[in-house]
């Protein structure tokens, strides 16, 4: 038989992107997690921000997109940026980035929409607890995600348009989706729980 041998390069991760997160208003977002990727490279890692939104991650000399998430309220616009010996540089600056603060910091934004939709997830009677709930606009861009409380509820933010909301039931499968429209307010009791009249088996 033949042997083959691979060659394996490990990059070292001695560089740090730093920055804040912040709303549309200035106010910082904690617990939210902000991602750099790589995609030439494909490689990428990630971090969570602190209680005053600063974040670090850890990276390798490249080019990476940088965006944010928090459960519900979806995702930031991704953010061009560039490492290199010399320094980090975002969208395009030819000034080096200070960080979370000083005179030139990154400040990554996450726009907060403006309204809500809520409501509960069953089996039919318990609530269901980590269960997935997802959400589309169809009249223009958008999407949200969260994920169930320990009661079966939960809370996406959303700005004013017309949305597709299903949730994912553990044991019982997708949801059928519903329709909500959003229009100068939160849409409230968006409840989801399996049909009565849908008979489920165990496959042994």
């Amino acid at each position: 038989s033949t042997l083959t041998s691979a060659t394996f390069t490990v990059s070292v991760a001695n560089r740090t992107i730093a920055g804040v997160l912040k709303d549309a208003s200035g106010n910082t977002l904690s617990s939210a997690m902000v991602f750099a990727f790589a995609p030439a490279a494909g490689i990428g890692n990630q971090a969570q921000t602190s209680p005053s939104g600063v974040f670090s991650i850890k990276v390798t000399d490249g080019s990476f997109n940088v965006g944010a998430f928090i459960p519900g309220m979806g995702s930031s616009q991704e953010v061009p940026v560039v490492v290199n010996s010399t320094g980090t540089f975002v969208n395009g600056s030819a000034t080096v980035s200070t960080g979370s603060s000083g005179a030139n910091p990154f400040v990554l934004t996450l726009k907060k929409p403006s309204f809500t939709i809520t409501g509960r997830v069953t089996d039919g009677s318990s609530p269901m607890a980590n269960a997935p709930v997802f959400a589309y606009r169809t009249d223009g861009p958008g999407h949200a995600d969260s994920i169930t409380d320990s009661s079966g509820n939960y809370t996406l933010y959303a700005d004013n348009g017309t949305w597709k909301v299903n949730s994912f039931i553990p044991g019982f499968g997708p949801m059928p989706e519903q329709t909500v429209i959003v229009s100068g307010s939160s849409k409230s009791s968006i409840d989801f729980s399996p049909s009565t009249a849908t008979t489920f088996q165990t496959i042994n």
